[in-house]
């Protein structure tokens, strides 16, 4: 089962059961649907800054500038327990069998929440990435989920960076000294 996260009428619970779980969980309990379940998938899109200028919009609704070298998924939604296995899937199914790719930028623009389970998922990524030397970047990261990476190991033990924007992030991570962006490191960093 999930892990338990405790609502406010509750205690936490460390055992459930199927029967409890099909009748009391809101994900898979009574009154849910196959297509409500899968509606809690965070939309992932592939994406490219268009030709001349420094926005980013989806490879199949766009004409975009590409690199081989590179894949920048927009992720469109809170990342937690329930959803982050499919995007660690998603990355993991993308990158299986392209050689030219050096870099994944997860551009974070649309995550405004987060629990510690995207966390350990993306460290899991991360390393099974780079263990193929594809290296993890993450751009646009909101104020409330940097601090959840800041109070993290995800950070310290980094194999890629984090921009600001995904145009710095395309922008470095395509020029052949890749030294043309400022990214989050070389700023102050500040958590309250």
């Amino acid at each position: 089962m999930c892990p338990d996260c405790g609502p406010i009428d509750r205690d936490i619970q460390l055992e459930t059961s199927v029967a409890a779980e099909r009748a009391e969980n809101i994900h898979v309990g009574a009154g849910s649907t196959k297509e409500g379940f899968v509606a809690l998938r965070p939309c992932v899109a592939e994406v490219d800054p268009v030709a001349g200028t420094e926005q980013c919009c989806n490879i199949l609704r766009h004409k975009v500038q590409t690199d081989p070298r590179l894949l920048t998924l927009r992720v469109d939604g809170s990342l937690y327990f329930v959803n982050v296995r499919y995007l660690e899937d998603y990355i993991l199914n993308r990158v299986t069998g392209d050689t030219a790719l050096q870099d994944v930028i997860l551009m974070c623009s649309a995550v405004d929440k987060t629990d510690m389970s995207p966390l350990e998922s993306l460290e899991v990524t991360k390393h099974r990435l780079h263990e193929t030397g594809i290296h993890l970047n993450l751009s646009k990261v909101k104020a409330p989920v940097m601090c959840h990476l800041i109070r993290s190991d995800f950070l310290q033990e980094r194999t890629g960076s984090v921009y600001l924007s995904e145009y710095d992030a395309f922008r470095a991570l395509g020029s052949p000294d890749r030294s043309q962006a400022t990214t989050f490191a070389e700023r102050e960093t500040h958590v309250e």
